[in-house]
């Protein structure tokens, strides 16, 4: 059966939204903060991989470089470069974790016991896409179409009933299924060596027709295209699938698909999905806006970002200890886990002493006079304003005298006079409103920047007081963290008129 799946619109979340999420996050227990891990010469890092045997080992990719480190990422050193193009995927062998294969744009190589082989050569018109493995063979999707060998035996082969020129970006496998995520939307192969192919996903962009669906659409950021495909490694008919616009998820092996509409990730670019062992209902996916933790049975869904840098991830994997190692355009970040017990106290810690983040936007909307009260302190000034005449006041000499007098008149000495109007269409409509309703949405854009600004100041002044209570630094280190916090608690003075520093003052 086909499934048409039709690009859904979204847009932008408002920040009141946001505000309480990331407050929840904060004070969320069982995660310490971000940090860069320093040592890799590279900043844009694309993926990941901790042994699951020994933690100690890890390897991260760059564009051409692979490093590798055997002491949890505190020293790295490069075991491979590509110097005939860049480096779109790698794999390491579930049974022999010593033996790696890295797909480049422009052949396949495998490194085993410290040796490097290229197992294949594509021609100049075709790049590597993805690879992975399924019992005892290898596979690997291309921009043209889908091959496979015989691990050890490297003769590739094409895998027949796909369509020709399909690019396949990412691949998984499920008992005698294998799932594929390519430019004309989502394949699932069947039976004996995958020879029979289902299209279950048809990517139809919103400006193409029924009948143009067939054609693989140039990928571009206006177009709706398949990032990441991965079956759920709890329940093997439950099947993730990652666009450059949302989420997606299958709940009969792939028959019929539901976009995951819930608020920070509907329309976001998905670039992995991944679970860990010990939360059977959670995901974490990377995205060009960050990382989200998603449960999609309680509907629930948190940013995880504190010391993160940069908002563009690529890729994550943990350690056994729960440790969690991010690949971003800025490097590689790593996140411990902490004890609840020990972050709880840090938190009060730290937030002891401090107003709250709803008294400080209060003091600060209503310091640069963009409150919402204003507006409805206009509004209901113009409700009253249809029940008051215009006055009109004047002060001139009077004029006596009639035509029936015979055309005489005189003029009698000045005299006040008062005169007083109605419109009674002002009680009923009132053409300031249309004043009011421009002043307004420039008071909104303005409340929403100053609240954005605040939110993101209030809450990094807060992590910066956690590092400095946590953490051991040097003493430049310590001085500069220190010299932040006076920073950052100066902007938030700035715009509350001195009210954030008194206030800290008689909490004390």
């Amino acid at each position: 059966m086909l499934y048409k799946v039709f690009l859904i619109q979204g847009g932008d979340l408002r920040y009141f939204i946001l505000i309480p999420v990331i407050f929840f996050i904060f004070v969320n227990p069982a995660w310490g903060i971000f940090v860069n891990i320093d040592g890799i010469d590279k900043t844009l890092i694309k993926r990941i991989f901790v042994s699951p045997l020994e933690d100690n080992i890890v390897y991260v990719t760059s564009e051409n470089v692979v490093f590798k480190s055997q002491d949890s990422g505190r020293s790295w050193q490069s075991i491979f470069v590509a110097k005939d193009g860049i480096i779109n995927d790698i794999y390491v062998d579930d049974s022999l974790y010593d033996t790696i294969y890295i797909v480049t744009s422009a052949g396949v190589y495998s490194i085993s016991d410290g040796k490097t082989e290229k197992i294949f050569t594509f021609s100049p018109s075709v790049e590597g896409k993805c690879i992975g493995a399924f019992k005892d063979r290898l596979y690997l999707g291309t921009t043209v179409d889908l091959r496979y060998t015989y691990q050890g035996a490297w003769q590739w082969r094409k895998l027949e009933g796909l369509p020709e020129k399909l690019v396949v970006y990412s691949l998984d496998f499920s008992q005698d299924r294998i799932y594929l995520a390519s430019s004309k939307g989502v394949y699932i192969g069947k039976g004996k060596d995958f020879k029979n192919f289902e299209r279950v996903f048809v990517l139809l962009d919103e400006n193409q027709d029924d009948n143009q669906t067939e054609e693989s659409p140039e990928e571009t950021e206006d177009n709706l295209s398949c990032r990441y495909i991965t079956v759920d490694r709890y329940d093997d008919r439950i099947v993730y699938l990652g666009l450059s616009r949302g989420l997606f998820v299958s709940y009969d092996e792939g028959k019929s698909w539901k976009k995951v509409l819930l608020p920070l990730i509907e329309n976001v670019d998905v670039r992995g999905i991944f679970q860990t062992k010990s939360e059977k209902d959670t995901l974490y996916i990377t995205t060009n806006r960050g990382i989200f933790l998603v449960n999609l049975k309680k509907e629930f869904v948190s940013p995880l970002f504190e010391g993160l840098s940069t908002q563009d991830t690529y890729w994550l994997d943990f350690d056994r200890k729960g440790r969690l190692f991010v690949a971003t355009d800025r490097g590689l970040f790593l996140r411990e886990q902490l004890t609840s017990s020990v972050y709880s106290t840090k938190i009060e810690e730290v937030i002891e002493g401090e107003p709250s983040i709803e008294e400080v936007q209060k003091v600060a909307l209503r310091y640069n006079e963009v409150h919402p009260e204003k507006i409805r302190q206009w509004r209901n000034a113009l409700k009253l304003r249809g029940l008051f005449p215009e006055i009109d006041i004047s002060y001139d000499k009077t004029i006596y005298g009639t035509y029936s007098s015979g055309g005489q008149f005189a003029v009698g000495p000045r005299d006040w006079g008062v005169n007083f109007s109605w419109d009674v269409g002002d009680v009923i409509w009132n053409s300031y409103e249309d004043d009011v309703d421009s002043r307004s949405r420039l008071n909104t854009q303005l409340r929403i920047n100053i609240l954005d600004d605040i939110n993101r100041v209030y809450f990094e002044r807060l992590r910066i007081k956690l590092e400095l209570q946590m953490g051991s630094f040097s003493e430049m280190e310590r001085l500069n963290k220190e010299l932040r916090l006076k920073e950052l608690t100066a902007v938030l003075d700035g715009y509350t008129g001195g009210y954030f520093s008194k206030r800290i003052k008689e909490k004390r």
